[in-house]
């Protein structure tokens, strides 16, 4: 894993797969582990498949 960028509250860039989106929540795959995030901590437009990474205050689409 990467260091955040300056000024986050994350000392460690998390990055993981959206797996599953199903109404009021989420499973990532941080790694080869599933997790069960709230759909609020999920930036909007994220759909099965995306890459992301935990900005310190919601998982946010990485950039191609």
């Amino acid at each position: 894993m990467t260091k955040a960028k300056a000024g986050n509250r994350c000392a460690v860039m998390r990055s993981a797969i959206v797996k599953e989106l199903d109404g009021a929540q989420a499973v990532l795959l941080v790694g080869e582990r599933g997790l069960q995030v709230p759909i609020g901590k999920l930036a909007p437009g994220l759909e099965r498949g995306d890459a992301v990474f935990w900005d310190g205050s919601q998982w946010t689409k990485r950039s191609s």
